[in-house]
């Protein structure tokens, strides 16, 4: 497989191409595009099966209806991932009925075995944490993954129960981190299992700037741009020594050998 500088992360898979978070669009993600690493996101059904959809209900992307945590997962096995799904946006869906499914978690990891994956956790569940992290070392994958969340309290319980597996920055994590970067003296203590994912801009912080990356990196933190909100700044990230590019359609981003 081809590998780039920075990693190519597929955002929820080839998502440009075919429905979100599917396994048919991680491996096309892998097979067409040879994205380095593909990044989901994980909800946890009634009966405590990790799942592979981002939002919290059904209805965005399913023929479904409710909440994930209000459903056992043989309900979820009969709902079509690609009903909505509407590339165009001119109310054309062109994978309703070809059976697109929302997977299992491990699903994912039987089917991609040594893939580098981007693990998100979406509901504030340390029951969601602990059952994705059985799964990651049931197939021996914990080193291949990285798992985090938005929520401090998941950041928290990876870092207290699971050190050995690197782990992505709750929003907190991140401020603390930003704040620091911004005093004149401040603690140098290398963080090497915790990886950045971030916006180019959030509130008054830019994040795309060379001292904040070099801060980052004196840390041997990790950093990853989430290029999919703005992918015509793929050039400018690119030139900032950024570790990971997150981008719904990885055939965008130059590949070099």
């Amino acid at each position: 497989m081809t590998r780039t500088t920075p990693l190519v992360i597929a955002h929820r898979g080839a998502s440009v191409y075919l429905p979100e978070n599917t396994l048919e669009a991680f491996s096309l993600a892998f097979d067409q595009f040879h994205a380095d690493m593909i990044e989901f996101d994980l909800q946890l059904t009634k009966d405590g099966i990790p799942v592979v959809i981002h939002d919290a209900k059904l209805d965005r992307t399913t023929n479904g209806h409710g909440y994930v945590s209000d459903h056992f997962y043989h309900e979820l096995k009969g709902l079509d991932a690609g009903f909505y799904f509407d590339p165009t946006g001119k109310g054309v869906f062109p994978e309703r009925g070809k059976g697109i499914k929302i997977p299992a978690f491990e699903d994912v990891l039987v089917r991609f075995p040594n893939r580098l994956l981007a693990v998100e956790i979406k509901a504030k569940s340390v029951e969601l944490i602990h059952a994705a992290m059985a799964l990651l070392k049931k197939h021996r994958t914990v080193e291949n993954a990285v798992v985090g969340s938005k929520h401090h309290l998941i950041f928290k319980t990876l870092r207290m129960h699971y050190p050995e597996s690197r782990t992505f920055c709750s929003i907190r994590k991140v401020f603390n981190l930003f704040l620091n970067s911004r005093k004149k003296k401040h603690k140098m203590i290398k963080e090497p299992m915790i990886v950045a994912s971030l916006p180019m801009r959030f509130l008054k912080m830019h994040f795309d700037t060379p001292g904040w990356i070099r801060y980052l990196h004196s840390k041997e933190i990790k950093v990853y741009f989430w290029a999919f909100q703005n992918p015509r700044a793929i050039p400018h990230l690119l030139q900032k020594g950024v570790d990971g590019l997150v981008v719904d359609d990885p055939g965008s981003v130059p590949r070099t050998h």
